[in-house]
């Protein structure tokens, strides 16, 4: 359960802000059907967020546990350092053409999310903690909480959150995670 929480927090602090919560609000601005939203966000989450932790449990078993610490730890750390810069959307006009809405969602998040920060931390967590699908499932679930008010709130959720000020917290959080994990091998 501890290993749940800590990927759903991690994956859901790093979406705030990030290029699938302004997909969220570009395919809210076309007026896709929220569970269509709800469902491709969904299952391109598992299947990325599974390849990734798969890919950090194949690297656990390949280095020792305190070298491991110490590149995981890293990896947390650069990604809070390069989280840090303002992320521009990526421009998906490959989507263009007419497609049923369910597919369109898939294809926007799986596309976008994959080898994002947040599939780059699952694969630590993965590798850090031995284990795919606790870390999965938070990760799954942490993406669909951070998503889900800007579907059901759409465009007002960007006048009323200051999303740059939750992308410094979240890079923030994700040096200290870092930091924790190196840190861990001298306590």
């Amino acid at each position: 359960m501890e290993l749940l929480l800590l990927s759903f927090f991690t994956v859901g602090i790093a979406e705030f802000g990030d290029k699938s919560q302004l997909i969220t609000l570009y395919l809210a601005g076309k007026n896709h059907r929220s569970w269509h939203m709800l469902l491709g966000m969904a299952t391109a989450s598992l299947i990325n967020h599974y390849m990734a932790a798969w890919v950090g449990v194949a690297v656990h078993d390949w280095l020792s546990g305190n070298v491991l610490r110490i590149i995981s730890g890293a990896i947390f750390i650069l990604i809070g350092v390069f989280s840090w810069k303002h992320e521009d959307a990526q421009k998906m006009t490959i989507f263009n053409k007419k497609m049923p809405a369910l597919l369109t969602c898939f294809l926007f998040y799986f596309v976008a999310e994959a080898a994002d920060k947040t599939q780059i931390a699952t694969a630590a967590l993965a590798a850090y903690n031995h284990t795919v699908w606790m870390i999965v499932f938070g990760a799954t679930l942490g993406m669909i909480a951070a998503n889900l008010p800007v579907i059901y709130l759409g465009k007002q959720f960007g006048k009323r959150v200051p999303l740059d000020t939750l992308k410094k917290v979240a890079a923030v959080l994700f040096v200290v995670i870092g930091v924790f994990m190196i840190g861990s091998l001298f306590l």
